[in-house]
């Protein structure tokens, strides 16, 4: 779909989602109260908060290509301290209701320095003999199998990770409740890769075992994803609350850009497929504006695509062509919020 274009679409979604609840709910607020001849503002009904939020992200993202004569992986780390905030918007029907009967909320998080680690990557070349043949006039007596080539190299990691999603609460009269959910999340992971240590391994040791300092390639990350789901809701917003959902994405899209720095290869993939995410969070209210939180994600994506090479230096300048590509990753964060209602 078209950027502009989708991301258009979802905040009209939104803006209506706002607008439906707090038109439908502050119309049930002032038909209760005037029954009962009560003159309270109807902006008792509708709450804001806004807070800060410090937590761990842990997983992967990768891409994956398949090609003439063989495949590669290159496995990027999500590894370190988030940091962020988190605002949002709360419905009720009536003051005296046990929690909201709507919230949207809004999500931001990004890394706090020194996250990263490994970059992995791993080659796979289909037909050996062959390649020793053609490339270094040497005859082999069979393929070797597995990993013909990996390497590691030390991913500096920049993170960005944006959500903002709408619940409405089907019974908000009712401790245990339940009710639809829609989600729009981006998610926006830069590197910077340093310093190869490279084995091959078989009869690819003495040809490809190597240790390159300095810069070898930065690459970068985007997904994109619209969401549906169901979320729970348990407990009081006034005391303590437990909510969670569980959610489905079929149209989520990756771009993805690895500028190869020793190779002089541009890289850039195109994909879409579908994700999943699960969240909980426990809050528990401090004070009357005041509440802390303790917060758990998972979210796990998948998508499929084409990948453009083209050389911009080196013997292959000029050289381009297409491959499939696999566009994936899987992390879990969690993270603890403080909270300011207003």
């Amino acid at each position: 779909m078209n950027k502009i274009t989708s991301r258009i679409q979802i905040a009209a979604i939104f803006i209506v989602l706002a607008i439906i609840s707090s038109s439908r709910l502050q119309a049930e607020d002032q038909e209760h109260w005037q029954d009962v001849g009560d003159m309270t503002s109807q902006s008792n009904y509708i709450g804001k908060y806004a807070g800060l939020q410090y937590g761990y992200l842990q997983g992967h993202t990768k891409y994956h290509i398949d090609f003439s004569g063989g495949a590669s992986e290159l496995e990027f780390p999500l590894n370190g301290n988030v940091w962020g905030a988190k605002a949002g918007f709360t419905f009720k029907n009536s003051p005296n209701e046990i929690k909201e009967a709507a919230r949207l909320e809004f999500n931001w998080l990004t890394t706090a320095g020194g996250a990263g680690g490994k970059l992995k990557d791993s080659d796979w070349i289909d037909d050996d003999i062959g390649f020793f043949r053609d490339i270094l006039h040497i005859s082999l007596p069979q393929d070797h199998p597995g990993v013909d080539v990996y390497s590691e190299s030390d991913a500096a990691l920049q993170a960005v990770m944006m959500d903002v999603n709408y619940y409405y609460n089907l019974y908000p009269e009712e401790i245990y409740s339940f009710g639809p959910r829609i989600g729009y999340r981006v998610d926006k992971f830069s590197y910077e890769v340093r310093n190869v240590n490279q084995v091959g391994y078989g009869p690819y040791g003495p040809y490809d075992t190597a240790s390159i300092s300095g810069k070898a390639l930065d690459y970068k990350v985007h997904y994109e994803i619209i969401y549906l789901g169901v979320g729970v809701d348990l407990g009081s917003s006034a005391d303590w609350q437990f909510t969670g959902s569980f959610n489905y994405s079929p149209w989520t899209r990756a771009d993805d850009e690895d500028n190869h720095n020793l190779r002089q290869k541009l890289s850039t993939g195109t994909a879409t497929g579908s994700s999943y995410l699960t969240d909980a969070q426990f809050q528990w209210r401090l004070a009357p504006n005041w509440s802390i939180g303790l917060s758990g994600e998972y979210e796990t994506i998948h998508a499929t695509g084409s990948q453009h090479q083209s050389f911009y230096g080196s013997s292959d300048l000029g050289v381009t062509f297409d491959v499939d590509d696999t566009i994936s990753a899987t992390w879990w964060q969690g993270a603890l919020a403080l909270k300011y209602i207003f």
